[in-house]
């Protein structure tokens, strides 16, 4: 695929999004009732799979496939960062974990922090730029640490996996999935993920008691370790 055609490619998708608002429409105006994190995080979990299904929709009606498939993750060594909501969600996950299961993330997610700390990546953010998520993975490449919750490269957190993962499709030739940041043809839906966090966070506010986004292996290390 050229550029070219992948930037009409983007405008098809964007049009297509925007003629078909009320197809693809997830269930605005109702208002969950999250008595628990239990509910919170099963909610999420059915939003994630209803926001998937409807952007393969886009991708089918857009002339699109997908090159990702289950076992790659080689886009699983960038440096992902979760909100306030999805560290809970993730907490309350840890929290049904066996003691070994818990040792070997906590033990894990130091060895990841230890090489953060020496690196420019920063373990919290409030807000950031494309051009600093760009510069952030450029220097979290340079680490060479995958995601701690993949086991034999399966994703064992994919019912709770965080906005970023499953908002990225990559359409270029996979080949090319293994030069960092060479991913010039991938596509961030983040319309589809803007509708979810909204609601979490309009009826999830009493669970979250901070503001900034985390790095995952810095949110598992508070979380097990407590810092």
């Amino acid at each position: 695929m050229s550029k070219f055609i992948w930037n009409l490619k983007t405008k098809e998708i964007l049009n297509y999004i925007k003629d078909n608002q009320n197809k693809i429409a997830f269930n605005l105006g109702v208002s969950p009732n999250f008595k628990d994190l239990k509910d919170l995080t099963d909610w999420n979990s059915q939003e994630i799979i209803r926001a998937t299904d409807m952007i393969n929709l886009v991708e089918h009606n857009c002339g699109l496939k997908c090159v990702c498939t289950i076992g790659c993750s080689k886009c699983c060594s960038q440096a992902i960062y979760i909100d306030p909501i999805e560290f809970e969600m993730l907490k309350y996950h840890i929290n049904f974990l066996n003691k070994r299961v818990k040792r070997y993330l906590g033990n894990t997610a130091n060895n990841i922090c230890n090489a953060v700390n020496e690196s420019l990546v920063p373990f919290k953010i409030l807000h950031i730029t494309n051009d600093e998520s760009y510069n952030i993975n450029l220097e979290y490449s340079k680490l060479n640490k995958q995601c701690l919750f993949l086991n034999d490269n399966i994703c064992s957190i994919y019912s709770i996996r965080p906005n970023t993962c499953w908002t990225f499709r990559q359409y270029n030739n996979s080949k090319y999935c293994d030069i960092v940041n060479k991913l010039n043809y991938d596509y961030s839906y983040t319309g589809f993920d803007t509708y979810v966090t909204n609601i979490r966070h309009k009826y999830g506010q009493k669970f979250i008691d901070h503001s900034e986004h985390y790095l995952l292996p810095y949110a598992v290390r508070k979380i097990i370790n407590g810092s």
